[in-house]
Order: C-alpha cells, then sequence, then structure tokens
C-alpha cells in the first residue's frame, strides 16, 4: 500500500518530537476528554482518574509508536539478524527477563535496575532494540501485575504498584530512545565522515595521476625538443638542462647545471639578461 518506508527515527529532534507531541501532549487531551466525561456521569472524581489515564495512553503510545514503525521497516527492508547478533539480542532478553523477575519478586526494591537491558539494547540495536527490550519488559511487568491482583494488598497499594511500574517502563523507552537516536547520530557521522574520506582519497588520486601525466609529458617533450630549453632557479642558476641545449653549447648538461645563467650568456647580451632579470623579481 505505501510506497517508501514509514517515518523513522533518526535523529535526536525526531524522537525528542515524539515524545513531546505523542507521549505528552496526545494523552493530555485523550485524558482530559475521558477523565471530564466520567466525572460529569459521577464515575470517578477527575483528579483521580486523569494521572492514570495519561499514564496508560503515554506508556502505550510510547511502547507501540517505535515497536511498529521498526517491524513495519525490518519487514520491507527484509533485515535479518546475524547469528552474532541473534547470540547477543538472546543475552540481553536472559538479562531482561532475570533481572525483572528478581526485582518483581523481591518488592522491586532496586526497580532503577531495570531500564540497564533497555540501554543495552538501545547502544548495540538502537531502535529496533530498544522496541523489543521495552516490550519484553511490558510483558514481564504485565506478568507481574496479574500475579500481584491475586496477593493479599489493598486497592490502593495495587494501584500504586501499577502507577510505579508503568512510570518505571515510561522511564526506561523514553531512555532507551533519546540513547538509540544519539547512537544512531553518531554511527550516522561516522559513516558520512568515512565517506568524505573515501571520496577526498579517490580526488586526490585522480590528482595525483593527472599532475604524474603531466609531468610525463612535460619531461618528453622537455627532453625530445628540438631548441634548447632549461631551467633555472631564483637565484640563476640552471637547475635543469636538456641534451639539445647542451649540444648547442658544448657542454655535458651536467656540467651546466648549478651554474649561472650569465656564464653562458654572451658579454653583449648580459645587459639584457640583467634588465629581463630584474623585471622578473
Amino acid at each position: 500500500v505505501f510506497g517508501g518506508p514509514l517515518r523513522r527515527f533518526d535523529q535526536l529532534p525526531q524522537v525528542l518530537a515524539l515524545l513531546f507531541i505523542g507521549v505528552l501532549a496526545a494523552p493530555m487531551i485523550s485524558a482530559t476528554l475521558g477523565s471530564s466525561i466520567d466525572a460529569l456521569v459521577g464515575k470517578n472524581p477527575f483528579t483521580k482518574t486523569w494521572p492514570v489515564w495519561w499514564l496508560g495512553d503515554a506508556t502505550g503510545i510510547l511502547i507501540a509508536t517505535p515497536l511498529v514503525i521498526s517491524a513495519a521497516n525490518a519487514w520491507r527492508e527484509r533485515a535479518r539478524p546475524s547469528a552474532p547478533q541473534l547470540v547477543e539480542g538472546g543475552m540481553i532478553a536472559l538479562v531482561l527477563l532475570g533481572l525483572s523477575a528478581w526485582e518483581l519478586t523481591s518488592g522491586a526494591a532496586f526497580a532503577f535496575l531495570l531500564p540497564l537491558p533497555v540501554l543495552w539494547a538501545a547502544l548495540r540495536f538502537e531502535f529496533r532494540g530498544v522496541s523489543l527490550a521495552v516490550l519484553g519488559l511490558a510483558l514481564t511487568i504485565g506478568v507481574h501485575a496479574q500475579n500481584f491482583l491475586v496477593s493479599e494488598v489493598s486497592q490502593t497499594g495495587v494501584a500504586l504498584m501499577h502507577a510505579r511500574m508503568q512510570t518505571l517502563l515510561l522511564v526506561a523507552a523514553t531512555t532507551g530512545l533519546i540513547v538509540a537516536a544519539i547512537v544512531r547520530q553518531q554511527r550516522q557521522a561516522t559513516c558520512d565522515l568515512a565517506r568524505a574520506n573515501s571520496e577526498l582519497e579517490a580526488r586526490v588520486q585522480e590528482r595525483t595521476r593527472a599532475i604524474e601525466a603531466a609531468e610525463r609529458r612535460f619531461k618528453a617533450t622537455f627532453e625530445n625538443a628540438g631548441v634548447g630549453i632549461t631551467i633555472f632557479g631564483g637565484d640563476g642558476r640552471l637547475m635543469e638542462v636538456n641534451d639539445r641545449l647542451s649540444d648547442m653549447l658544448g657542454y655535458d648538461a651536467e656540467e651546466m647545471e648549478g651554474r649561472s645563467i650569465n656564464d653562458f650568456t654572451h658579454p653583449e647580451d648580459r645587459a639584457l639578461v640583467d634588465e629581463v632579470w630584474s623585471g622578473l623579481e
């Protein structure tokens, strides 16, 4: 149906826009409307319903949006993980499950450790890794919540635990997406720099070949010219002499090189040479 890929999260501003518009602003509207209706019909007070409604919508959007986009683009691109990626992904899943089981069964005293596997996935697999890691964390928390409902805890305690777990999930997903965006930008910058270096090296090589070809043409012209040619430096000394000029003057080329041009100039022409030389200076 769609010709191109779905919107990607390639830059940090895109992630921040999702967090502000999709996670913060949009759930506020739905929570306000829903809580107002509940309050009008006398079902629940507005102040009690609104935070729960907003937190639930925001968490759902933050979990579902990156997951759907990543899955759709992976399907379109026919992306297949390599064997090392599968192994590392399995390790992340095991750490996530083990850490979640330990934390949630022990009262979640160290719940701040739960986002660590999400950050690992963000650093290694960017947005697709974050999406799957957050989904796994959400499923683990969901299973724990089902067991938590049947325990001997007050309704207020249950609601507080649910809000706490949802907040933790929201923080983990937000942090993971931001880290993934930073990693993506850094890797993209590295790729762009490598491509620019390759292009620069190609241009340098092309320029070097052009200079070498020009030098070969000049050398061929210099050595095979029918007239005498010399190259002299800024001090007026001959640096290189072709065979034609050395034959014309009756010297060897090696004998002429390094000597002043005036050594091979007729005395009557030296004033003219000096005048020309002064003009060059």
